[in-house]
């Protein structure tokens, strides 16, 4: 039986559920909350999801996908801090393009 219900129901803090599925697969999930709304870095959702370190062949394949292509209005570049102590430009979505992700 699945843990959705479970991490569905969970939710009495008002976290927004793609922090809250980050937290229960146990991986980081940057995140920005601007006039717009939480956004998510799409490179640790697909990391995540997928477990693979080096997404950024299946990122541009997905960004050929109809899904991918409902998404990209809604990409934004932000200053993500990578592990190394780098500040790079990552693309960031809204939790609507998180979910066409999954």
């Amino acid at each position: 039986m699945s843990n959705l219900p479970t991490i569905l129901n969970s939710n009495s803090d008002d976290t927004p559920l793609p922090l809250i599925v980050a937290k229960r697969w146990n991986f980081p999930l940057a995140y920005a909350e601007t006039e717009d709304g939480v956004l998510y870095a799409v490179q640790d959702w697909m990391r995540g999801l997928s477990g693979e370190e080096n997404i950024r062949n299946l990122w541009a394949m997905f960004k050929k996908t109809e899904a991918g292509k409902q998404m990209l209005n809604s990409i934004v570049r932000l200053p993500y801090k990578a592990g190394d102590g780098k500040s790079y430009k990552r693309d960031y979505t809204t939790d609507k393009g998180i979910y066409l992700i999954a």
